[in-house]
């Protein structure tokens, strides 16, 4: 029989076995039940072999800077110095919370009363296998700070259930784009009503506070997302043409297609030639000479297409007269 370890609660010894990186040979890590393993055949050679040490000396491997602070298992750095802390160590062991699997909604939607499009970050929350300086207990009742262009949300967590949090954003543009989520966990002394001495999560949304409010120092990163571009449907796109009577000297708006959207017509805009008189949706206009051309001019408007819960569109159309006609298009 080798050296007996007893796992965190969170973690049973057969999930803990599969991130043992020491002994490396797997054989001699042996599943005792479900909250033990049994290690041998911890060697010098092993142990500076995966730190990428040159030293054979157990006192130096102990104190080697590498060696992760985050491994269950490990020695402390201070004597007696003992080959067998070796035992079990995960090199590659997780901060006590860690971020993993974190995605954002497909697609932008649009929010017509804003004319922005919210978005959905979504991630889980993780336990390593060190609990943090406030024990277990605080660890359970976790929360998630979301930062995104200095709004930010709080989604709460309990890592030992519903360890998925997720909050909303949005962004001011529709096309596609890499954004910076700053995401920082904390542990908390649980979910309280009073307010005393407790620190509320503005942007939670629940009315809940919280008291010890400790942000990990370990888990504060910038993430960077890609949101995908609207669809194109979202956008009123249309076609429109102008009209011409020569006769009266009009221009008036001809065909908007499609017809189910919202039409506003503005700045009715005289390139060549003058606006005689402006009404619903044409325009008296004065003809010139254009490029040796009589009886010419050139006229535009501002037509914008909006339909609700769809982004509005604005074209400028313009039509030019030469000789009293309507060239063909």
């Amino acid at each position: 029989m080798g050296k007996i370890l007893e796992m965190p609660s969170w973690i049973s010894s057969y999930s803990f076995k599969s991130g043992v990186s020491i002994p490396t040979n797997n054989n001699d890590v042996v599943v005792v039940d479900s909250s033990h393993l049994d290690i041998s055949n911890i060697i010098v050679t092993d142990v500076k072999n995966f730190l990428g040490s040159s030293s054979t000396s157990v006192g130096g491997l102990c104190q080697m800077p590498n060696i992760n602070q985050f491994a269950r298992f490990r020695p402390d750095g201070n004597p007696p110095f003992r080959l067998g802390d070796f035992a079990g160590y995960n090199h590659y062991a997780l901060p006590p919370s860690s971020v993993v699997g974190m995605t954002t909604t497909t697609g932008k939607g649009y929010e017509s009363s804003t004319g922005l499009f919210p978005f959905t970050v979504s991630l889980s929350v993780i336990k390593g296998e060190r609990a943090p300086d406030l024990g277990e207990t605080a660890w359970n009742a976790a929360a998630t700070k979301f930062t995104y262009n200095g709004t930010v949300s709080w989604s709460s967590i309990n890592i030992n259930s519903s360890n998925y949090a997720s909050a909303q954003f949005k962004a001011n543009v529709g096309t596609e784009e890499n954004v910076t989520i700053n995401i920082k966990n904390y542990y908390t002394g649980g979910v309280t009503s009073g307010t005393s001495g407790a620190t509320l999560l503005v942007g939670y949304g629940d009315g809940h506070t919280y008291g010890k409010l400790i942000e990990d120092p370990n888990d504060n990163k910038d993430y960077s997302v890609l949101l995908t571009a609207v669809s194109p449907t979202l956008y009123c796109n249309f076609n429109a043409t102008l009209d011409w009577d020569g006769s009266k000297k009009w221009v008036s708006i001809g065909t908007v297609d499609p017809s189910g959207y919202n039409y506003t017509y503005s700045e009715w805009t005289a390139i060549n030639g003058s606006i005689a008189n402006t009404y619903a949706n044409y325009i008296a206009v004065n003809l010139v000479t254009v490029g040796g051309v009589p009886n010419s001019g050139d006229f535009s408007v501002n037509i914008t297409a909006s339909y609700s819960g769809m982004i509005s569109v604005s074209k400028t159309i313009t039509i030019s007269i030469r000789n009293n006609i309507k060239p063909l298009d």
